[in-house]
This record gives C-alpha cells, structure tokens and sequence, in this order.
C-alpha cells in the first residue's frame, strides 16, 4: 500500500499484510486470504486526520482513509484518550474497513470489517508499562473478543545502550481464533559518535483452536536490525536488514527477508551534493498453500511461489546554484522467480530490467517552484517505456513541500526500481518532508513548530 498520510497519531503497520493496525500491539489473529499464492494486489490511498485535546485530562481523534487509485478501499477510525491519574490512562479505538483489504487481510469479496479496543495502561515505575485490553474484532458479526494484557520495559544499561523488552498475552472469549503469547526484545547502541546500531527480535505463539478439526497453530518471528558508520565527514555506510518467518504447523512456511547495504554522501561544506549508493537482496518463499500431513506435503494441494533479486540503485541530488535542483536515480534489478505446483509441474521464470529517470527544478520565488521530469525503463529483448512530465511545487512551511504535475506519457514500472518517482501517465501528486532527529524533541518548543 502507497499513498500519504497526515492525521491524528501515528499508526503501525502490520508486516504481514501492509495495514495499519487499529493498536500498537498486535491483534494475535491470523492473516486469511482466499487468494491464490503469489497475487499481487495495489492500492494508492490519501489519509487525513484531526486531534483535539478537550481538556487536561481528555483528548479524543478521528481520521478517513480512502484510495485514490488500485484496489479499492475505504478506512474510518476514531479514538478517545482519558488521563485517570498521573501514571494511568483510559483509552479507546474504534476502526471500520471496507473493500478487498480488511483488518484481517486480503480478500476477493467486498466485505466489511469493524475493530474495537478498549483499555487501560499505566507507569508506575519508570520506563515500565503495563496495560489490559479488551478487544472486539468484527464487532457487528461477533466474530472475535479478545482480551490481552502484558507489559513493556526499557532500561538504560550504559550511556547509549538501551534495552527493550515487551510481552504480551491473548486470551480468546470468543471467536475462531486461537489464543497466543507475542515477546519482543531490542537492544539500540550510540555510545560511540562513530557508530550506530540496533536490533529487535520479535516471537508469537499462536495456538490452535480447539473446536476446529484442522490445527490452526502457527509460529511467527520478525528479526530486524540497523548499522550505520560513519566513515568520515562526508561519508556514511548504512546496513539494513528484514526477516520475517511464519510456521504454520499443517501447511506450508513463509519466509520474507530484505537484506541492504548502502553508502551515503553528503557535501558538508558547501551542501551541494548528497548521494546514495545501495545495494539490496530480497527472498521470498511462500510455501502456505501447500497442505502438510505428518510433515509431508500432501500432492495436489494448491502452489508455492519463491522469488530471489539483487537490485541496485545509485541516487544524487546536485544544488549548482540557488534557483537550481537537479536529480538522477539510475536502478537495476536481477530477479528470478519459481513457481511449484501441487501437481508436481514447476515453471521458472527470470526477469531484469534498468530505470534511469531525472528531475530538473527551478525555483520560481521562494515559495514557488516549477520542474520537468523525465524516466526511461529498459526491459528485456530491447525492450523500453518512456515517461516524461511537468511539475508545480508550493513550499507550505519550512523543510515541506507540495507539487502537482502531469505525465504527457507513462508506464507501469517495477515498483522496487521505480521508488519515489511516480511514472504513469496523468495527473499526480507529491509531498516531500525533509527533517531530522530534532523535529521529535520534546524541548525547546522550537523543535516542535518549525518557523514557516
């Protein structure tokens, strides 16, 4: 899912389906789909939102999300925060979803789905949060009430090392779900100005469901980390990576890793050039349609789909003189995917393709700019796509930017190649916010309303 976001709070996004979800802790309910293994869906959508602090003690929000091109889907959500004592709060959530992707994934139906969640948490000991949910899942159907509690901790071993742990338990009232214990741990390094680094780790134990023939029981772990040195002034290595594995235990596994290596650069004296350079790897393996009996995979059950790439890309952006911007991107991607069915028949298919697009801006005053912009996408067996458009930009207040164009011509380019860069043909629209770790300071007030 793409599209921009301004509203009230700020939500996560589930790694298993690319929604947000109606809590910051997880729902525990497993992700369904009666769509065939390897689909691939889309959806732009624009979010809006507004808070308001009604008094000291009560603040409430509520926010609209529709799409705006792709699949269709329309979100509505609402929530109310009411500050009991000092240490404890009294919260509420209320969320409604409609169209092909609901709060439990993806489907070929047009349904509805509703989520509510409400409780309490508190901080009695420094850096220590405990909270108790209560949570209704399709509320109007009844389909699941869930009750959770758990807690979170952060402590400060040393000057720049911090750990993190949280757990949490789900208990099913009712509903087709089965219960489940979720623990997390994350460690986050910055003693040395030379280096930074972090690492979380993230188990769930979901449960069968006791009343179904079938064992619903499956495992999941999410393991991220982050490293960036600084090699000297200008430069910075960066290293990412992303893994996220489910075990079912009658069905086939999942398996998602993104692994990244980039190098960046950053004209500190005269802040005219700034680069990046990155390399990544992405695997997937999606082995859940095939049906497994006694550890065996039952023939004729459904497909998997893997899926292995090496992609690089190189951007820069050049500032010559004041009224000037000029930007280049250069991508490629190597990609190699298998398709197994539960026949026994297996197809193998490879693909590889380059993207060399730019952007030239000219700064009309200075709250005004107009730009042209133009992308070239090379296939295979010679084959190319062409984009080429004009742009309208408005600075709105400090460091964030609004433009409006239009593409004469267009494609559909890979979106791993394409990034930022919208290339379809038509009318478009782009929000860019430019900050630092400054912007979320909570003093001096300076850092928390930047001068128009």
């Amino acid at each position: 899912m793409g599209g921009g976001a301004l509203g009230y709070g700020q939500q996560a996004l589930d790694p298993a389906t690319g929604l947000m979800v109606i809590n910051g802790s997880s729902s525990g309910s497993p992700i369904t789909s009666d769509l065939p293994v390897g689909t691939r869906l889309e959806s732009d959508s624009a979010r809006i939102g507004l808070g308001y602090r009604f008094s000291e003690k009560f603040s409430g929000g509520a926010e609209v999300e529709q799409s705006v091109s792709g699949e269709d889907r329309n979100r509505v959500a609402a929530g109310v925060d009411y500050q009991v004592f000092e240490r404890s709060r009294l919260y509420g959530r209320y969320e409604k979803q409609t169209g092909l992707t609901s709060a439990y994934g993806i489907t070929t139906t047009d349904r509805q789905a509703d989520a509510l969640v409400f409780g309490v948490d508190s901080s009695y000991l420094r850096d220590t949060q405990a909270f108790s949910e209560y949570r209704l899942r399709d509320a109007i159907s009844g389909r699941d009430v869930q009750a959770a509690s758990g807690i979170r901790n952060n402590w400060d071993i040393r000057e720049g090392l911090r750990l993190s742990s949280s757990a949490e338990r789900v208990n099913v009232i009712a509903g087709d779900t089965g219960d489940s214990t979720g623990l997390a741990l994350a460690l986050d390094y910055s003693a040395n100005p030379l280096w930074r680094g972090a690492v979380r780790v993230e188990h769930r134990i979901s449960e069968d469901v006791a009343h179904t023939e079938a064992n619903e029981a499956f495992d999941t772990t999410l393991l991220q980390f982050m490293l960036a040195r600084k090699l000297s002034r200008d430069w910075t290595l960066l290293g990412r990576n992303y893994l996220l594995a489910t075990n079912y235990k009658e069905r086939g596994d999942v398996l998602q890793d993104r692994f990244q290596l980039g190098l960046a650069y950053r004209d500190t004296d005269r802040n005219r050039v700034n680069a990046l350079m990155r390399y990544e790897y992405k695997l997937e393996r999606d082995e859940s349609g095939l049906t497994l009996l006694d550890g065996q995979v039952v023939n004729g059950t459904s497909q998997d789909v893997r899926t292995r790439a090496h992609i690089v890309s190189s951007h820069a952006d050049w500032h010559p003189s004041r009224p000037w911007w000029l930007t280049g991107r250069v991508a490629g991607k190597w990609q190699r995917d298998q398709f197994a069915y539960g026949d026994g028949a297996r197809v193998n298919s490879s693909f590889r393709a380059m993207l060399f697009s730019g952007r030239i801006v000219y700064d009309l005053t200075e709250n005004w700019d107009i730009g042209v912009l133009g992308s070239t996408f090379r296939g295979q067996s010679g084959a190319n796509q062409y984009a080429y458009g004009v742009e309208v930009g408005r600075l709105l207040r400090q460091n964030l930017w609004l433009s409006a164009g239009y593409n004469r011509t267009g494609f559909e380019g890979d979106r791993d190649l394409n990034g930022y860069e919208y290339t379809q043909q038509g009318l478009f629209l782009r929000l860019r916010f430019k900050f630092d770790e400054d912007l979320f300071r909570r003093d001096p007030v300076r850092y928390r309303d930047p001068a128009r």
